[in-house]
């Protein structure tokens, strides 16, 4: 994406690229006649989709999606995120005894989801896990456009004490290409 701006002032012209360079890395170069500033880096980040097709049970008389589905969605997300870097849910509760109950959950509805529409599920990590974890997530349909979005906040508690604790080695490790060039 290239973006031209002219402007009066300080700035009298100024021209912003975006790039998407992987694995979720963008790059933003700023040009201007009054700046030394070339190039900065704007994020790093893990980013994951998984698809699914809205079932029967799922909607209500109107054929939507009904609202609660939505927590199951973000949960299918996450999971499979994880599941894509080499790291269960399962794995990280029965042998590292790690658990992640979620403690906040935020969600802005934008159309409705229609029965047997294949919905997918963008599921994002902008920051490295440390004493909580969030997950923002987009679902689109099958047209593209966005369905519903937000965040869910997720802690890490020891299994047997229910301890707050820092995120496992493991997901560190599985996460740490994603943003060690930051």
């Amino acid at each position: 994406m290239r973006t031209a701006l002219t402007t009066q002032g300080e700035f009298s012209t100024l021209i912003v690229t975006l790039t998407l360079i992987p694995p979720g890395f963008e790059i933003a170069t700023v040009t201007s006649h009054n700046s030394p500033y070339v190039c900065f880096k704007l994020s790093a980040m893990f980013i994951h989709k998984t698809q699914i097709r809205v079932r029967y049970a799922e909607t209500d008389q109107m054929s939507y999606t009904y609202h609660g589905v939505y927590a199951q969605y973000y949960e299918l997300g996450r999971v499979e995120a994880l599941r894509s870097l080499g790291y269960s849910y399962k794995e990280m509760e029965e042998k590292d005894d790690v658990m992640m109950p979620v403690m906040t959950l935020h969600q802005r509805f934008v159309r409705p989801a229609m029965y047997d529409e294949l919905l997918t599920i963008q599921t994002t990590l902008r920051n490295m896990p440390e004493r909580f974890i969030t997950f923002h997530v987009e679902i689109f349909n099958e047209k593209g456009k966005l369905v519903n979005g937000g965040s869910v906040k997720l802690c890490f508690l020891d299994k047997h004490s229910r301890k707050s604790r820092v995120a496992p080695d493991v997901l560190v490790d599985k996460l740490n290409p994603y943003f060690s060039n930051v």
